[in-house]
């Protein structure tokens, strides 16, 4: 997958829906989350509906049973779960490559977009700030074995952008688990951004959150760290 580094100045002024997810897709893009694989290469992996199956948001607290874990999220917040993801960055393609790559990677079973939260809905005012939950097919990517594997590849691309790295990889617990995070600050959007990452069943499980300044990483930080597998 080929990425364009040309990312627009953020949070100024109203954003449309389509803003809204060409921000969230176009930072988790841009932080590395494109793998070598070109979207138009077959994949061993999982078919779609098996990293769907047993998906469910209820009284606030969002289940995946095919990657085993569970997240709570507060209640005043914004959610798209599953094919509501897609549907939306269907909505917000238009003249968008870089969604378009990411629905491309989606179609050819390379990548899936699990969830999204945001504290402020899709038509916002500048500040929002939101987690973004991937899973991508690492079938024909031999040297990623753990998570680190991953986020040393994105470490190195955040290097290449020019933007600063607060901490390198790093090794964090999570719901009894062991993940691996990146964090890491762009001048040019003016944002807080963190990756951590595990691989699970043949797929890197990525959590992407991206916050206007450390108040807001600390709110995101507190879900994260309900999850639960």
């Amino acid at each position: 997958m080929r990425i364009h580094d040309n990312t627009p100045v953020l949070f100024k002024g109203r954003m449309t829906i389509r803003n809204l997810f060409y921000l969230l897709f176009v930072l988790a893009l841009l932080a590395g989350l494109a793998s070598p694989i070109e979207a138009g290469e077959t994949s061993s992996g999982p078919e779609d509906a098996d990293l769907f199956k047993g998906i469910s948001v209820d009284m606030r607290f969002y289940r995946n049973n095919h990657f085993g874990f569970g997240m709570a999220i507060p209640g005043d917040w914004h959610v798209a779960a599953g094919e509501e993801v897609h549907q939306l960055l269907e909505k917000c393609s238009r003249d968008n490559p870089f969604i378009k790559q990411l629905l491309a990677s989606i179609a050819s079973k390379h990548s899936a977009a699990l969830l999204s939260i945001s504290r402020h809905p899709p038509i916002v005012t500048p500040g929002n700030y939101n987690i973004l939950i991937l899973a991508h097919n690492i079938s024909e990517l031999p040297t990623v074995i753990t998570g680190k594997d991953w986020l040393n590849y994105a470490e190195l691309r955040s290097k290449q952008r020019g933007e600063k790295v607060i901490r390198g990889v790093h090794p964090v617990g999570l719901g009894g688990e062991e993940f691996y995070r990146l964090d890491h600050f762009s001048p040019r959007s003016g944002n807080l951004q963190s990756e951590i990452a595990k691989v699970v069943k043949g797929y890197v499980l990525l959590f992407i959150l991206t916050a206007c300044d450390q108040t807001q990483m600390n709110e995101l930080d507190k879900i994260i760290n309900s999850l639960d597998f």
